[in-house]
């Protein structure tokens, strides 16, 4: 097995572990619908869609996809890292679909049908705005690791499918460049990067970075041996570069794969606070 996916796997349990000491469901104020269909007739994966209080009547609120990281090949929507964000984002008003989307197996690669799962995702949820008294307008997308990656990659259009992009994005410890080791290629798309760069480029957040990307938000740990923090940095220039709103935290001696909430690190307000300033409307003013 390669090097790279057996780390991956190791860090995708460690998350498991972290995640569940630090989510607790005692505060709940939203409901969970499971295993929602949302592909075409015959794929086998599912979203949950957790959902807030009704509004007030005649207002809206903003909706997040949220992506499960481990490198392409494994994790699930069930994880507790997930759980753990999604609950934290409904808790706090909005309305969230946390996602599956089809995984590398030695027989099928999983791009890019992966980056398209994620974006039916976001048009279920345009799709069903009025019904779930949502905003069309004001979702944002969240992901850890190779999650992370593909939420950066539903910040950016596709004019040949008319997918139109998200409005902000959050970011852990995401591959920005898949052209660079650590990452191998074979199972992901198939081919290696050696037979098929102009692929792995298209794949790489990096290299599609223009003015206009939506605010994002960075996460990464310091001390990060599966992907290196220098990921984040460089696209963190790439966005200071196309004066795109963001923000790289980096978290001292922190490993991969650490959830928003654990004994080390507390994240929740700065996600939540990020999300609210860049979905919700600006107040006005009563006179």
């Amino acid at each position: 097995m390669n090097p790279l996916v057996v780390l991956w796997v190791l860090a995708w349990c460690g998350i498991i572990l972290c995640a569940k000491r630090g989510y607790s469901e005692e505060d709940r104020r939203f409901v969970i619908d499971r295993d929602i269909t949302f592909l075409s007739q015959g794929r086998s994966e599912k979203l949950d869609l957790y959902l807030p209080p009704d509004p007030k009547p005649g207002t809206t609120r903003p909706g997040i996809v949220v992506i499960h990281g481990g490198g392409w090949t494994v994790g699930d929507k069930s994880d507790p890292r997930e759980k753990q964000i999604a609950s934290v984002l409904a808790n706090a008003g909005f309305v969230v679909a946390n996602v599956n989307y089809r995984l590398a197996t030695r027989e099928t690669p999983a791009w890019p049908t992966c980056l398209e799962d994620c974006r039916s995702a976001v048009d279920y949820l345009r799709r069903r705005a009025e019904e779930l008294a949502l905003d069309p307008d004001r979702i944002g997308a969240i992901g850890a690791s190779a999650g992370g990656t593909m939420a950066l990659l539903l910040g950016i259009d596709s004019p040949e499918t008319g997918f139109k992009p998200v409005q902000a994005v959050v970011a852990m410890y995401a591959l920005s460049d898949l052209t660079q080791k650590p990452f191998e290629s074979p199972m992901v798309f198939g081919v290696s990067r050696e037979q098929r760069p102009d692929l792995v480029r298209v794949a790489s957040p990096l290299f599609q970075i223009r003015r206009g990307f939506p605010p994002t938000l960075l996460f990464h740990g310091t001390a990060d041996h599966v992907v290196p923090p220098g990921q984040s940095q460089r696209l963190a220039d790439r966005l200071k570069e196309m004066n795109v709103v963001h923000e790289l935290v980096l978290l001292k001696e922190a490993p991969h794969s650490f959830p928003i909430v654990n004994e080390s690190n507390d994240l929740r307000d700065k996600v939540v606070r990020f999300f609210r300033q860049h979905l919700e409307p600006p107040t006005v003013p009563q006179k």
